[in-house]
């Protein structure tokens, strides 16, 4: 059984191959909002570097957010692709439930997570920056956190990420994924969509 890891839920995205359990080859990025560039070439960078194809391919795990709106939808468009081309199983695991995984036992720290500007998610739900820097000073945080979010929290302790398990042992580490037909992403907040004037009829009405 050869699994495809996808993560693009996070600032530093990353995939990941697994025969079985066991951890073969892993590949960390930080997102630019380039995905559409990158994500594809880096997983079949990976495969060739160890002697495989997207044939080999049994199943996709991917992280399904919440997360940014374009790098993550990007990643869970490609992950049912691939899912649906190749006939494998498809599972999924939310940034959340990934963080706390990447968190190695002999550790404790809060997790935070960017969910835009001055909101961050503390895992169970979205609050404002600004309380935290207070109520978190001279603690010890870890998560996924924009460069200027990180400056804000100078009074606490940020994890490094190297410390961190990957992405890729979290998987070999056997983490609770849910197996689904169709990866659904999770946003933040909705993406902005502009809408049409409800005003404007499609039809226009003719005198003769």
């Amino acid at each position: 059984m050869l699994t495809l890891g996808i993560n693009t839920a996070t600032q530093n995205e990353s995939i990941a191959l697994l025969k079985g359990k066991n951890l073969i080859g892993e590949l960390s990025w930080i997102g630019k909002k380039d995905e559409s560039k990158k994500l594809l070439p880096n997983i079949e960078k990976l495969l060739k570097k160890h002697a495989l194809t997207l044939k080999d391919i049994n199943k996709i795990a991917v992280v399904v957010g919440p997360g940014p709106y374009s790098a993550l939808r990007i990643g869970v468009t490609v992950a049912n692709t691939l899912a649906y081309a190749l006939d494998a199983k498809i599972e999924v695991i939310s940034t959340v439930e990934m963080m706390h995984a990447r968190l190695p036992q002999d550790i404790s720290a809060k997790l935070l997570l960017n969910a835009g500007g001055r909101f961050v998610s503390n895992g169970s739900k979205v609050i404002e920056l600004e309380p935290l820097l207070t109520q978190l000073s001279g603690k010890k945080i870890y998560g996924d956190l924009s460069k200027d979010q990180i400056k804000q929290f100078k009074n606490s302790t940020l994890i490094d990420d190297k410390k961190l398990k990957s992405f890729g042992q979290v998987l070999a580490n056997g983490v609770q994924l849910t197996q689904v037909q169709i990866a659904t992403p999770l946003y933040w907040r909705a993406p902005m969509i502009t809408k049409s004037n409800a005003k404007h009829s499609s039809h226009t009405d003719r005198k003769s």
